[in-house]
């Protein structure tokens, strides 16, 4: 195994650097650790591609259920396009007097109602092992066993469509009280 190393703040950093190549906020700096020999520059780059990961893989898990992303990266594998025979459940939803409700509430009221709406029920799919498939106007088109395998796909489907029911229901009495 090898050594590990974990700077907390740049005066932690400066204290575990050899005394000969300590120069404050030199970039060049080096750290020395347990045999383990690293720039304060490869350090920042380091960090730079690790959070901009984390935002890449937050910014996909909109779209692909986190379980997915996951064996994508245990197994290292690349996402493949193409199609395989499998058996699938999809689940359409739409907003009932979606044009109604546009045209009784302001743009700005409806905007935050839909985010709110929309999120809510994106995250209720993806908690039941679901993907969205798309989002068309008002409604989502989602699907379960695909890309991974979900064992229980018709039955994670119609519990997610039910957990949708009752949170809609609840959404819509906070909604109604404001």
């Amino acid at each position: 195994g090898g050594g590990g190393l974990a700077a907390h703040s740049s005066n932690r950093a400066m204290s575990e650097t050899s005394d000969d190549q300590s120069t404050a906020g030199s970039e060049t700096s080096v750290i020395r650790r347990m045999g383990c020999k690293l720039e304060l520059r490869e350090v920042a780059e380091l960090e730079s591609g690790f959070v901009c990961l984390r935002k890449s893989l937050r910014s996909f898990s909109l779209y692909v259920p986190e379980t997915a992303l996951r064996n994508l990266a245990l197994h290292g594998g690349m996402a493949k396009l193409g199609v395989s025979p499998r058996d699938v459940t999809i689940l359409c939803s739409d907003v009932a007097g979606f044009t109604a409700l546009t045209e009784r509430t302001t743009p700005e009221v409806f905007i935050k109602l839909f985010a709110e709406y929309m999120e809510a029920m994106s995250d209720i799919i993806h908690e039941h092992g679901g993907t969205v498939g798309k989002y068309i106007g008002d409604a989502i088109l989602a699907f379960w066993n695909s890309p991974g395998d979900c064992a229980d796909h018709a039955f994670a489907a119609c519990a997610a469509a039910l957990a949708q029911q009752r949170k809609l229901a609840q959404m819509r009495r906070a909604w109604h009280a404001r």
